[in-house]
C-alpha cells in the first residue's frame, strides 16, 4: 500500500476554498498533501495567499497544473463534470484496477440544481461526500435506479465556530449572503436591491443590514453576475439607508454573534444553523432549481421579503434542521477512507460503465484524443 498521501486537484474558487478545509484535515491526520491548481487566474487573491502560506510553513506541497503523475493513495478532484471526466479517463489509462489511487469528490455547495447529471459524473469517483442527509438520500434514489454500487457518505459541514467574531453585532441585526448568478438576470438583480435597501430602512433603529458580496468587483469565480450587488444597490432610486452596510468580512462572524441569516440560496443560510435558527430562505425568485425553491420549501423560513420588512420572524423547523445541518464526521470520513485502501475497493469504477459508454469516456477531450484531432478529423471531412 502507498503510504498515507492525498493530491488535491482543483479549478475554481469555490471547488479550491473546500478543499483547502479539507486538506487541513488531512494535514492534522499527518498526511503528505500535495495541491495542484489548474489555473492559478481563477482563484482570488486572497484564497491564493492562504495556499501560499501553508506552502511557505512547509504544510504542504503547491503545484500550478495538472499533476504529470500520480503517486498518492488518494486523490481528491475539486473540479466541476467535465474535468472530472476527463481525470478519470486519463487516471484509467494510467492504472489497472489493482493499482488505482481512491478518488473522493464532494460538492462546493449545497446540491440542488442538475441533480442527476451531478450525481452521475461524481459516480465514477469512489467516494463522494455529502452536505447532509437530504442531499445524501437524494443520491441514494438515483443510485438505485440505475442500479450502481453506493459511493456515498454523510460528511457534513465544517465547523465555522472557530472564525472571529464581530462583538458588534448583535441579535437585532441581519446579514444577507449574496451569490453571483442567483438571481441572475439583471431586472432580477436590481429588484433584489431595491428590498434590501427597503428591507433596511424597515430595521431603522433596532438593527443593521449587512450584506455580504459573494466576490468582490473585480474578483474572478466561476460564475459572473450580470450586476455586481454594490453596482446595483448603487442604481437604486431610493438613497441607501445608513444601516445598509456592504461587508466583506466571514458571514460567520456575523452569525456567531447572533445576526440573523437572510439568503436566497447560498450555503451559508444552512450553516448558520450551527449557531441558531433564524434562517431566512427568499422566496421571491420563484420556486426554479437554479434557486433552490424545491429544497428550501419545508424550512418554515422560506418567506418573501414583504414578509421580512412586515416583521415576520421565526425559527427553521427542527426537522428540517435535522436532515439539512450535520456537523462533520472526521473519524466516520477517515475510516471510510481507510476502509477503501485496505480493500483496495474501486467503487466508482464498477459503476462507470454502468453510466457512460467507456469507450467514450477514454475519447474525452484532453486525455487520449484532443480536440484539435477530432477537429481536423471535421475539417478533412467537409473539405473533402
Amino acid at each position: 500500500m502507498r503510504s498515507s498521501s492525498i493530491a488535491f486537484i482543483c479549478r475554481y474558487d469555490s471547488f479550491t476554498a473546500k478543499a483547502l478545509r479539507l486538506a487541513d484535515l488531512f494535514l492534522s491526520r499527518s498526511w503528505v498533501v500535495n495541491f495542484y491548481i489548474v489555473d492559478v487566474k481563477l482563484l482570488s487573491d486572497k484564497l491564493l495567499g492562504e495556499l501560499r502560506s501553508r506552502e511557505q510553513e512547509g504544510l504542504f506541497h503547491l503545484y500550478n497544473g495538472y499533476p504529470t503523475k500520480l503517486s498518492e493513495s488518494v486523490v481528491c478532484l475539486a473540479l466541476t463534470g467535465l474535468y472530472i471526466k476527463k481525470l478519470i479517463a486519463r487516471i484509467r489509462g494510467e492504472y489497472d484496477a489493482t493499482s488505482m489511487p481512491v478518488i473522493i469528490t464532494f460538492f462546493p455547495g449545497l446540491c440542488y440544481q442538475k441533480r442527476y447529471e451531478s450525481f452521475a459524473v461524481r459516480s465514477l469517483c469512489d467516494l463522494i461526500l455529502f452536505n447532509n442527509e437530504y442531499e445524501y438520500g437524494e443520491y441514494l434514489n438515483f443510485a438505485s435506479r440505475f442500479n450502481l454500487q453506493n459511493a456515498g457518505f454523510v460528511a457534513g459541514f465544517h465547523s465555522n465556530a472557530n472564525d472571529e467574531k464581530d462583538r458588534t453585532v448583535s441579535s437585532n441585526d441581519f446579514i444577507f449572503s449574496e451569490q453571483v448568478a442567483v438571481p441572475n438576470t439583471i431586472t432580477e438583480r436590481l429588484y433584489l436591491a431595491a428590498k434590501l435597501v427597503e428591507f433596511s430602512n424597515s430595521i431603522r433603529g433596532s438593527g443593521v443590514l449587512y450584506v455580504k458580496p459573494r466576490i468582490s468587483v473585480c474578483e474572478r469565480t466561476l460564475f459572473r453576475p450580470k450586476l455586481h450587488i454594490v453596482d446595483a444597490i448603487k442604481c437604486v432610486d431610493k438613497p441607501t439607508s445608513d444601516n445598509l452596510i456592504i461587508t466583506y468580512e466571514s458571514v460567520h462572524k456575523h452569525v456567531q454573534c447572533g445576526a440573523s441569516s437572510i439568503t436566497v440560496s447560498s450555503t451559508a443560510g444552512v450553516e448558520a444553523l450551527e449557531f441558531h435558527s433564524r434562517s431566512y430562505f427568499i422566496s421571491d425568485f420563484g420556486p426554479l432549481e437554479q434557486h433552490g425553491g424545491d429544497y428550501f420549501i419545508d424550512s418554515g423560513t422560506y418567506i418573501t421579503f414583504q414578509d421580512l420588512i412586515n416583521g415576520v420572524r421565526g425559527a427553521v423547523r427542527p426537522e428540517w434542521i435535522a436532515t439539512r445541518y450535520q456537523p462533520f464526521d472526521v473519524d466516520g470520513f477517515f475510516s471510510r477512507i481507510g476502509k477503501l485502501i485496505n480493500t483496495n475497493e474501486r467503487i466508482g469504477l464498477n459503476n462507470s460503465h454502468k453510466l457512460f459508454s467507456v469507450e467514450l469516456l477514454l475519447k474525452s477531450p484532453g486525455t487520449h484524443l484532443s480536440v484539435l484531432y477530432y477537429f481536423r478529423k471535421i475539417l478533412r471531412y467537409l473539405w473533402i
